[in-house]
């Protein structure tokens, strides 16, 4: 797993598709794949990603909706602003 640059992220907005992969890259596993889980994340306002090594919850990301999906568009088409990165 590789080490997360944290000061990368913090204040950067950017689709949460983006932010999905991007964890994947560093050894995390996705979050998409199911509606019910991307509708709390967004209600939440926060996503936990858990660690492919360890499968324990590693990573939690804090951050506001810029703009979110259409009626038309994906559940997880909205663009998030990071606000807060805590590594567990």
């Amino acid at each position: 797993m590789k080490e997360l640059n944290t000061s990368e992220l913090v204040n950067k907005e950017m689709w949460f598709h983006s932010l999905d992969e991007f964890m994947v890259e560093q050894g995390y596993y996705s979050v998409l794949g199911d509606d019910d889980v991307i509708s709390d994340i967004k209600q939440n306002k926060s996503v936990v990603y858990t660690d492919t090594i360890s499968n324990e919850c590693k990573v939690k990301i804090d951050f506001d909706i810029v703009i979110n999906n259409g009626d038309d568009e994906a559940e997880e088409a909205f663009i998030l602003k990071i606000n807060e990165i805590k590594i567990y």
